[in-house]
């Protein structure tokens, strides 16, 4: 009963589709049945973003294989690590974010923030990964990344989550299909 949850924006803006102005879903409250989301802009914009549509992937802790073969692997970890985006907030670091069980080629992977704990400047933060050259059968780089031209570091870490499959394969599980 430990839930991960990564949700990924849909469609753009209401209020201002042209300008494409930058925003992530934040997501709280992770619970047994239940989570929060909501929208949020960097510090340097005005938050006020109307309508937008997200889609999201909820998976239970652990490491998991359909009946059809497919490994699928979800985890999360409490990280202080942080990638500047190039704004002089200091060194990038990366912490090692390692699958429950190995994989037998780098799956494909999807991670997000599952706390919100640094409510302050900067409030705006996402989750990372170093590259796609980084994803190993047993891990991966991750860190919190601080969005451009943000000169405050994160004060608190912050927990990762993230949702990983075998690469390369469509199936259905309970009804519900899906390709990786």
């Amino acid at each position: 009963n430990n839930p991960i949850v990564v949700a990924f924006p849909v469609q753009g803006d209401d209020v201002s589709p042209s300008q494409n102005r930058p925003a992530a879903p934040t997501v709280t409250s992770i619970g047994k049945t239940s989570f929060s989301v909501r929208v949020q802009e960097p510090d340097n914009e005005n938050d006020d973003h109307e309508n937008e549509e997200i889609m999201y992937m909820v998976a239970e802790t652990g490491s998991w294989t359909f009946p059809d073969g497919t490994q699928m692997d979800a985890g999360s970890l409490s990280v202080s690590s942080f990638y500047g985006n190039g704004a002089g907030v200091g060194p990038d670091t990366w912490s090692d974010c390692n699958f429950s069980s190995a994989f037998t080629s780098p799956p494909v992977l999807v991670h997000g923030l599952q706390t919100d704990n640094n409510t302050g400047t900067p409030d705006f933060l996402t989750s990372n990964s170093q590259s796609v050259a980084t994803i190993t059968t047993t891990d991966w780089n991750c860190t919190i990344e601080v969005p451009d031209n943000e000169t405050n570091i994160p004060s608190s870490s912050e927990t990762i989550g993230w949702i990983a499959f075998d690469d390369g394969v469509t199936g259905t599980n309970n009804g519900i299909s899906y390709e990786a």
